[in-house]
């Protein structure tokens, strides 16, 4: 993303609360996170690189779930909303080794 506003300390505030929902639109869990707190690069860029992560176990269902980001600019006082599908199927079948 691009252009957070720097507070007074020249950095930006910038917090994400994800929220995952399952394949049948329920929460399956929620967290929060610092995505972003430094000063913004010379072209006003934030890099991101760490996120949440979902972890699926068994008898956790397949299908197709949902990530929710809402990502503030703390400084700026805006959110925005994001949503991504994420498809969780099963793995397919090693063949059968040769005899």
């Amino acid at each position: 993303f691009m252009d957070c506003r720097p507070g007074a300390d020249g950095k930006c505030n910038v917090t994400g609360h994800y929220t995952y929902l399952g394949p049948d639109g329920s929460v399956y869990g929620t967290g929060d996170k610092d995505v972003f707190k430094d000063a913004p690069n010379s072209r006003g860029g934030v890099m991101v690189g760490l996120g949440p992560t979902l972890i699926v176990d068994p008898p956790d269902p397949m299908g197709r779930w949902t990530l929710r980001a809402e990502i503030r600019d703390n400084v700026r006082g805006v959110t925005i909303t994001i949503e991504t599908p994420i498809v969780v199927d099963t793995p397919p079948t090693a063949a059968p080794a040769a005899t």
